[in-house]
């Protein structure tokens, strides 16, 4: 599947210095209650690994090395074995790959999977996905980091201007948080 298929629509803010400073708190609609132990995992690890990428150094952000370039075009790498920093045993690889079809099937992830092939390389990150993810992390994810994190990627952007937006997006509620 190509990087383009998944690019979403050109946001509001063309740089970082644009972007606004207030950020609206996603709904939350319970949709967490329903995941197992490894998609869980999984949308926490997803959500640490766009945080992470805000912390890279801006040159490196925008470079040519392979992470950061395929983070920023294709989405957050598939790798299970580096977010739990232990190889995995077949029965454990297989239950995260089936955690992450799960997380497809509930719209809150897309998978982006090698050509002629259902071998996950990279996540995809919903609206729905990001709100379950923030509800899960709570209190403990850096939201400026997750909205600077989803800003430097290609397909994120879209999803960084929801969490910037003074005004929910996903519904007529008008709670902003400063």
């Amino acid at each position: 599947m190509a990087a383009d298929q998944h690019r979403l629509p050109t946001p509001v803010c063309d740089s970082l210095s644009e972007m606004p400073t207030s950020i609206a708190m996603p709904p939350m609609d319970g949709t967490t209650g329903r995941l197992d132990r490894n998609a869980r995992e999984i949308l926490l690890n997803v959500l640490a690994q766009i945080e992470a990428f805000s912390e890279l150094d801006a040159s490196l952000a925008e470079g040519p090395d392979q992470y950061p370039s395929t983070m920023r075009s294709m989405g957050v790498p598939y790798q299970p074995n580096a977010w739990f920093a232990k190889p995995l045993d077949d029965a454990r690889r297989q239950a995260y790959s089936r955690a992450t079809k799960q997380l497809e099937r509930a719209g809150l992830i897309q998978r982006v999977t090698e050509p002629d092939r259902n071998r996950v390389t990279h996540l995809l990150l919903t609206p729905a996905g990001l709100r379950c993810a923030m509800e899960l992390a709570g209190p403990h994810a850096d939201r400026m980091a997750v909205a600077k994190g989803l800003w430097l990627t290609n397909w994120g952007r879209d999803l960084a201007t929801h969490l910037f937006a003074k005004s929910r997006p996903y519904g007529n509620e008008a709670t902003a948080r400063e």
